[in-house]
């Protein structure tokens, strides 16, 4: 049996990307960036509307320096928002946004096990 180390490293960094992974990386980077704008942007617009003892903090780290503990979440915003901003399309475009960004991860991951499939790797 021979060493599969050689392998392993031309596989790290020699397999070609397509321009269409390229492409989708680029999509998927982008879709990111805005939906993060979009979200902070969604805090902002709610922490505008509740008084400062109710406001939403914009990064997740309590005092205790636990990421995400002091149990906020996704849901409260989203219902936050929804009081504040009845009629607002924050809300669907954000959903749509993380389910895009979903959908090319998916393909992303989809095309570069089909190339390494052709290219023998797997």
């Amino acid at each position: 049996m021979r060493d599969r180390a050689p392998d392993v490293l031309n596989l790290i960094y020699h397999v070609a990307v397509t321009s269409i992974e390229r492409i989708l990386l680029v999509i998927f980077m982008a879709s990111w960036t805005i939906l993060w704008l979009l979200y902070h942007f969604m805090i902002r617009a709610v922490n505008k509307r509740v008084p400062a003892a109710e406001a939403i903090p914009h990064f997740r780290v309590s005092a205790t320096g636990r990421w995400g503990s002091h149990g906020f979440g996704w849901k409260r915003l989203r219902s936050e928002y929804r009081r504040v901003y009845p009629q607002g399309l924050l809300d669907p475009i954000l959903i749509a946004c993380i389910l895009s960004i979903a959908a090319l991860a998916i393909a992303m991951v989809v095309l570069r096990v089909r190339g390494l499939i052709r290219e023998g790797w797997l």
